[in-house]
């Protein structure tokens, strides 16, 4: 029985991979539109994915520097967070996620704000939470959620905070750690 889906970071936007997750896509949100709750997560690839199959644009995506760093999350002013996954988050975890780098991004694509506000298949479906600033400190849409349906897209990694070791870039702190925890 499957009551959600996650689809995870990667690189194969393209051929099977890319139907596949269309099809799952379009099927969850016909699960929702027929009143079940199934939450849909897309993770770097996954919401680089959701952002072409809802904008139906590969060219939507654009060259970020955001490949092996950590680094904050800046929400969107006057968000309202009720609702979204961070309406979990304790106050002072929050306040930290603006100043300290607790969350991990690993990707080359991403979209900016103006152009995923200019694009109206996206704006209209999602609503920006957050924000990044990547190493040539170019500002891409790092946290989404669905105006409509109980989808969330991350351009950031809350999976590896708490299960990757490989990198001195990811971090282990406790915060960093209820961060991953708290998205989950």
């Amino acid at each position: 029985l499957v009551n959600g889906v996650i689809f995870t970071g990667g690189w194969a936007k393209k051929y099977e991979y890319f139907e596949i997750v269309n099809k799952i896509f379009n099927k969850a949100l016909e699960r929702n539109d027929a009143g079940e709750h199934f939450p849909v997560y897309g993770i770097c690839l996954g919401f680089e994915l959701m952002s072409i199959i809802i904008s139906q644009s590969r060219d939507i995506l654009e060259r970020f520097d955001a490949e092996d760093n950590a680094s904050t999350l800046q929400f969107v002013e006057n968000v309202n967070i009720q609702g979204t996954l961070f309406q979990r988050f304790p106050p002072e975890l929050l306040k930290k996620l603006n100043t300290e780098c607790l969350v991990m991004q690993k990707h080359k694509y991403g979209i900016t704000p103006e152009n995923f506000r200019g694009d109206p298949a996206l704006s209209s479906f999602f609503e920006i939470l957050t924000t990044c600033v990547d190493e040539n400190n170019k500002t891409y849409v790092s946290t989404v959620k669905a105006k409509r349906y109980p989808v969330t897209g991350f351009q950031w990694h809350p999976e590896k905070n708490a299960f990757e070791w490989g990198s001195s870039a990811i971090p282990h702190s406790e915060d960093a750690i209820q961060v991953a925890q708290l998205a989950a």
